[in-house]
């Protein structure tokens, strides 16, 4: 059992489908359970090889600049599709 105040810092990865995420949640409670604790220091050097904050924020305002551009679409159409 964890002390207050210590947090459980694991990973999986998945794509971004529901049902992945389940069973990556599910696989890192499993893991938990069963003592295999990640360490936080090593995760968090592997994502920062993954993700490089400059290319994040590119493609974050590609993405805003996308949805700025489509139509906006009131409540009552959205409820009627």
């Amino acid at each position: 059992m964890q002390s207050p105040g210590h947090s459980l810092t694991m990973s999986l990865a998945c794509t971004a489908l529901t049902s992945d995420l389940g069973s990556a949640l599910e696989e890192a409670i499993t893991e938990h359970r069963n003592g295999d604790n990640h360490c936080p220091i090593a995760q968090h050097k592997t994502i920062s090889s993954i993700y490089r904050w400059q290319d994040v924020a590119r493609r974050t305002e590609i993405v805003y600049d996308r949805m700025a551009q489509q139509p906006i679409i009131t409540v009552k159409t959205r409820i009627n599709r």
